[in-house]
C-alpha cells in the first residue's frame, strides 16, 4: 500500500477522533507538495553555503558565526518542514508537527539576529537580541506544552502557559 493511499485511508477512517486534522489531498498534490518541499531545501541549502561562504570572504569571524546562526535557523524550519509534510500518517507524524511548529520560532529568532547584531557594543542590542530568543524559546515550548491549532489560540495558550509559570 503506498503512502497516497495509507493518507488517504487516514483522513476517512471512522477511527478518527472528532475535529481531527484530515488529509483528502489526492496523488498529485502530495507529489507537489513533496516537490515543493525538495526544491525548498536544495535551494536552502545552496543559498546557505553561498551566504556562509560571501561571508567568511568579506565579513569578520563573529559575522560568520551570527549569519551562521541565521542559517542553521533556516536549514533547520526547512528540513523539519519538509520531514514533517512528507511523512506518512503515524504517531511520528505528530512528533514531527511539534517540531516543525518550534522550528518556524527558533526561524523567526535566527532571522532577528543578524540584524540586531548590526546594533554593535549597545545594551539595547543585547536586550533586544535576549528578548526576541527568550520569546522563540516559550513559543517552541508552547508547541509542545500547549495543544493548540491556530498561532491565534497558541498565542493564548503562551499567555496562559506564562500565568501558571508565574503562579508557581
Amino acid at each position: 500500500m503506498t503512502v497516497f493511499r495509507l493518507k488517504q485511508l487516514a483522513s476517512t477512517s471512522a477511527h478518527m477522533a472528532a475535529g481531527a486534522v484530515r488529509w483528502n489531498y489526492d496523488r498529485a498534490e502530495l507529489i507537489a507538495d513533496g516537490v515543493v518541499h525538495a526544491v525548498g531545501v536544495c535551494f536552502g541549502l545552496i543559498a546557505a553555503t553561498v551566504l556562509v561562504v560571501l561571508t567568511a570572504v568579506y565579513a569578520t569571524a563573529f559575522e560568520v558565526a551570527v549569519v551562521s546562526v541565521y542559517v542553521a535557523g533556516l536549514l533547520a524550519m526547512l528540513v523539519l518542514s519538509a520531514t514533517y509534510n512528507l511523512w506518512p500518517i503515524s504517531r511520528a507524524k505528530w512528533v514531527l508537527r511539534r517540531f516543525d511548529h518550534s522550528a518556524i520560532y527558533v526561524l523567526i529568532a535566527a532571522t532577528y539576529t543578524p540584524f540586531i547584531m548590526e546594533l554593535k557594543d549597545s545594551i539595547f542590542a543585547i536586550a533586544l537580541l535576549i528578548g526576541v530568543w527568550c520569546v522563540a524559546i516559550v513559543g517552541s515550548c508552547s508547541s509542545w506544552c500547549c495543544r493548540a491549532v491556530t498561532t491565534g489560540s497558541r498565542s493564548v495558550s503562551i499567555w496562559r502557559w506564562l500565568e501558571r509559570l508565574h503562579a508557581l
